[in-house]
């Protein structure tokens, strides 16, 4: 065994002979017995180990671009490689530190499934995704010196992982000098892990149950006590996420489920880290380890193998906001007529915001403000519907012919809130446009107690549009009707079938292949009683005229 890369001479040697045959240098003298080439190989390998920039000029120039040597041992891919002017794979290169007595899966016990993030700061080359290359360096550690795949190492740490993205970004891991450099300092991580025994026991921390870390009221009373204001949801949304980052070591992406956390990401998450108050820091650093100690574990809430001492700096990162604003007071702006006190009752007990803003001559986020140092909890999105009286709204629309703008100003809320009444209650909606004031939808003194004229004599021109439907009646087409009256085909369509609408259902069945248009019977009944109340039926209308 030679060195430390620990290589056998004979089969390194034996390799790098069959590669040479290939490029046309003859190695006869080294094929007349197995023991001779043994010693050959022996005896190249000493020279490649001892100067490999020899054996990379050797082999230069004499090898095709297309010769394969991925089944070859991963010195001689390194060799051939260089030859080439290429790099070998940094999965290769980490795969080839020498095997190690270790099982994978307690290796992947010290490591966070994200890579720690002054860690990553540092190897990570600034083209790459932060977040993805977390993890693909956490399973760079878990596969160095294993037979692992960088696939099988990711699985070992977060199943959920974005495989192809992770695995990826490994393999564009290498290219420029520093991130070659960085993969020499993982093996020294690696080494350094196999050798110390973490304080973290990141596999049980993986596992954590999390949906009760840092309540809304718990993050509230802290930024309560440090004087800073928590914020209209969003800071506490990042809050919790980084606890759990921190606690569990895992991805954003494996915060429980029911989390509000779509809108924190990993840059957003670093960004609310370097913003926070150092004093609210603390505090929920302190909240942390807490949580932790009530799971029954004794570990300190973070570690991070010291990068002093791999002879690496922390990275420098863009300095934040200094300080978030502190949390005005704001029970001394409230009119003394209305009090802090009597502002929040009056939101318990319904008002909204702005009603209470112009109540007390202070802008709405002072309320708001005020609401939360009294932990009252607050109305999110649109206010609760009024309570309306079905069968009152039902007589008022259906009945009384209101428009849903009139009803809405005798509720005192939103047309869209009537508008969504009268859909839960079945009642169909007039179209828009139609007539609808309260002094033209009550009916015509003409139809007398008659049920059908009652509500089909509706509203403006009603009368015109039953005088234009007589003269359809007599017509076999929509189109000689509108010729003899003398409005378009299309006019007096729309006016029969307002007036269907209001009759409640078709009046007249059309034609087609040259079967006449005919009355329906609810249009044979609604033409006898027009004929009874307008017996000058037929029609003397005024060419052209058309109606609303």
């Amino acid at each position: 065994m030679l060195n430390d890369g620990q290589v056998d001479g004979a089969v390194l040697g034996t390799e790098l002979l069959e590669h040479l045959r290939r490029g046309g240098i003859d190695t006869s003298w080294s094929s007349s017995s197995t023991s001779a080439a043994s010693a050959a190989g022996t005896a190249i390998a000493i020279a490649a180990l001892g100067d490999s920039g020899r054996t990379i000029e050797l082999l230069r120039g004499r090898l095709a671009a297309s010769t394969s040597y991925t089944l070859s041992t991963p010195q001689v891919q390194s060799l051939i490689a260089a030859s080439f002017g290429r790099t070998r794979r940094p999965t290769g290169f980490l795969q080839s530190a020498g095997p190690v007595d270790v099982d994978p899966r307690e290796r992947a016990r010290k490591v966070p499934a994200q890579f720690w993030d002054e860690w990553t700061a540092v190897l990570a080359p600034g083209r790459m995704d932060r977040e993805i290359a977390a993890s693909a360096l956490a399973a760079a550690v878990v596969f160095a010196g294993t037979r692992l795949t960088h696939a099988a190492a990711l699985a070992l740490l977060d199943s959920e992982a974005p495989v192809r993205q992770v695995t990826n970004v490994m393999r564009e891991f290498g290219r420029g000098e520093h991130e070659h450099r960085a993969l020499g300092v993982i093996l020294r991580l690696v080494a350094y892990l196999d050798s110390h025994e973490p304080p973290i026991d990141y596999a049980r921390r993986r596992a954590l149950e999390c949906s009760a870390l840092l309540p809304d009221t718990q993050w509230r009373e802290a930024c309560r006590r440090h004087n800073v204001h928590p914020g209209a949801g969003r800071r506490h949304r990042h809050a919790r996420a980084h606890l759990f980052r921190l606690i569990t070591g895992n991805p954003l992406r494996a915060v429980p489920e029911g989390w509000d956390a779509a809108d924190v990401t990993f840059a957003s998450e670093a960004r609310f880290v370097g913003r926070i108050p150092e004093k609210l820091r603390v505090d929920l650093n302190r909240i942390g380890d807490e949580f932790i100690a009530a799971h029954g574990i004794d570990e300190p809430l973070t570690w991070t193998p010291p990068l002093a001492q791999f002879d690496i700096g922390p990275a420098v990162d863009v300095p934040g906001e200094l300080s978030w604003p502190p949390a005005r007071p704001c029970s001394t702006r409230i009119d003394a007529s209305v009090g802090a006190d009597g502002i929040a009752d009056q939101y318990q007990a319904g008002s909204s915001t702005y009603q209470l803003a112009e109540l007390a001559g202070v802008s709405r986020q002072t309320v708001s403000r005020l609401l939360a140092d009294r932990s009252t909890s607050t109305r999110r999105g649109r206010p609760p519907m009024h309570v309306i009286d079905e069968r009152w709204l039902r007589h008022q629309y259906l009945d009384q012919r209101l428009t849903i703008g009139q009803i809405a100003s005798l509720v005192g809320c939103t047309t869209p809130t009537i508008s969504r009444r009268l859909r839960d209650a079945g009642v169909p909606i007039r179209p828009a446009g139609s007539a609808s004031e309260a002094a033209t939808l009550h009916p015509h003194p003409l139809p007398g107690a008659s049920p059908l004229l009652r509500r089909t004599l509706i509203g403006r021109h009603t009368i015109e549009r039953a005088r234009r439907f007589l003269i359809a009646a007599r017509h076999n087409s929509i189109r000689a009707a509108a010729a003899e009256i003398g409005a378009t085909q299309s006019t007096l369509s729309k006016q029969l079938a307002r007036l269907s609408r209001d009759a409640g259902g078709p009046l007249l069945t059309p034609g087609a292949r040259g079967r006449p248009m005919t009355l329906t019977p609810l249009g044979a009944r609604l033409a006898r009683e027009l004929q009874r109340i307008l017996p000058d039926g037929s029609g003397h209308l005024e060419p052209g005229r058309t109606s609303a």
